[in-house]
């Protein structure tokens, strides 16, 4: 316990020895309010100096709950601490999100840190310059974009959020700029010729969800996350899966054409909770791993883990499949997606996706398992 004391009512000094700081709990008009100074004893030359520096903060903070009570002057709010209340309270947000933000917040500390939130917008010199050093690195439009959109994101967060004085962060959030994205690198679609090839030379761990992918138009976190009691089976459909995509939260429906089954029968032998594995045991993290790209190099592909999407999509194209349906097995949001599919609907998904089988892969599918 700290012997020093404080001739303030209502602040406390609080800490360990060396580290002691103010520390307000105090009622004022019947409601508490809480906070701590943040000045430690170790940060000054003696006690006097630290003492000065505490009160300070504490007739600051007083006059700015005046203006706040009285005038309703909102208290000056940084970016920083915007950033920390925003992912306080962020919901439903899973550990990987929570660690690109923080991620995405370092990369934006040398920009915002301790800029006032009213003083963030299109102008302010080190965002100009912080956008023009990520296009010189070769960043793409889209890449710059995702911290344009990240930091309206907290300064909208902060046009809605109340404090303790019941006052919003900001007035107002400002519109901030995003580019245009032209620069963005076409999507490849994998042909048939190459496929066998790619497969091949990829280990078993790796070509079965690979191929899995072209055969449902999955992303690779909707591949690698199917668990086996997810499965469902029907003497008509075969087996399937109705599910909740990743990005949109809608329940869509995934049919498995002779391609998909065959790798989910070869690998029902497997004692895990996942479908697909490394060859740790473990559940597969990513595909996109040093493997997939040497071999990807080593056949001249231009060609990404995504692209698989793309030419499942493509390939239901090539087949005449609506649009519509396409829309469906693709999982994309749309106004008439429904939460429940009869089995007529099924049935006919289904057969969509059986057209876009080769009767070569029967070749590459027994070298596989």
């Amino acid at each position: 316990m700290s012997k020093l004391k404080s001739n303030i009512p209502g602040i406390d000094i609080r800490g360990v020895k060396g580290r002691e700081t103010f520390y307000l709990n105090k009622m004022i008009e019947g409601k508490t309010y809480c906070a701590s100074a943040k000045r430690p004893l170790s940060d000054y030359p003696n006690v006097t100096a630290w003492r000065k520096s505490n009160e300070e903060w504490y007739y600051a903070w007083r006059k700015s709950l005046r203006n706040a009570l009285e005038y309703g002057y909102r208290p000056t709010r940084v970016f920083s601490e915007a950033y920390k209340q925003y992912l306080s309270t962020a919901r439903g947000s899973s550990v990987k999100q929570q660690t690109e933000l923080k991620a995405a917040f370092e990369r934006l500390s040398g920009v915002f840190l301790a800029t006032p939130l009213k003083n963030i917008n299109d102008s302010h010199a080190q965002w100009i310059e912080f956008k023009a050093d990520l296009k010189i690195k070769g960043r793409k439009n889209r890449t710059i974009n995702s911290y344009v959109e990240l930091t309206q994101r907290i300064l909208n967060f902060c046009e809605h959020y109340q404090d303790e004085y019941g006052l919003t962060w900001l007035d107002r959030a400002p519109r901030l700029e995003r580019l245009k994205q032209q620069d963005e690198r076409e999507p490849r679609v994998l042909a048939w010729e190459r496929q066998s090839a790619l497969l091949q030379a990829l280990p078993a761990y790796l070509a079965n969800p690979i191929l899995f992918s072209l055969h449902t138009g999955l992303r690779e976190q909707e591949v690698l996350s199917i668990r086996w009691d997810e499965l469902q089976t029907d003497t008509r459909l075969g087996t399937y899966m109705i599910r909740k995509r990743l990005k949109n939260h809608k329940k869509f429906p995934i049919l498995l054409n002779r391609t998909a089954s065959s790798i989910l029968d070869s690998l029902r032998n497997t004692f895990s909770e996942y479908v697909f594995l490394a060859p740790t045991g473990k559940p597969l993290k990513r595909l996109n791993i040093t493997t997939w790209r040497k071999v990807v190099s080593d056949q001249k592909l231009e060609l990404r883990i995504h692209d698989l999407r793309h030419t499942f999509a493509h390939r239901l194209r090539v087949a005449e499949v609506p649009f519509e349906d396409i829309q469906v097995l693709m999982g994309h949001a749309t106004k008439t997606m429904t939460q429940h599919y009869a089995q007529a609907d099924l049935l006919h998904l289904l057969e969509c996706v059986r057209k876009i089988e080769k009767v070569t892969e029967s070749i590459t599918l027994r070298s596989l398992v």
